[in-house]
């Protein structure tokens, strides 16, 4: 396997993030609304739900060789999605440097101080990291909003 390029499709936005999305709207936020978000890769199948403790996820974080959780840089947006929806991309790209690898299952984007969940998926079918070179492009796309009736 050389490299995969993986779009978000199905992303579980936790209720913390819920909650500071409707907390923004009627407040200005004195701070950044995700602080240092960060993405990570895991492994096994956990059950992805709004309410789900973080350490679920973070037992479960990929340790192959060269992995290492990637701060989510540069946000591009907002950008028109598929039925009128507008969103925010971030990409991000992991590199397996060493045999043996591991098949990853999901993500999840979490804060710079591993204390809280923002966001998880998982992946349609697990995706080998197993040698040298392979690698995984991850485009994380946020909907802003639900589809509008046109």
């Amino acid at each position: 396997m050389a490299g995969t390029y993986y779009d978000a499709q199905v992303v579980m936005q936790s209720n913390t993030l819920i909650a500071d999305y409707l907390n923004a709207l009627s407040t200005r936020p004195a701070a950044a609304l995700l602080a240092t978000p960060t993405c990570c890769l895991y492994t096994g199948a956990p059950v992805l739900t709004p309410g789900m403790a973080l350490s679920v996820l973070t037992a479960l974080e990929a340790t192959f060789t060269g992995y290492a959780a990637q701060a989510l840089g540069t946000l591009v947006g907002p950008v028109n999605l598929p039925n009128n929806v507008q969103g925010l991309i971030f990409n991000v790209t992991f590199l397996c440097t060493a045999s043996p690898g591991q098949n990853i299952t999901g993500y999840f984007i979490r804060d710079g101080g591993s204390t809280i969940l923002y966001a998880a998926e998982a992946f349609p079918t697990p995706i080998p990291l197993a040698a040298s070179g392979d690698f995984l492009n991850l485009g994380l796309v946020f909907p802003l909003q639900t589809p509008l009736a046109v």
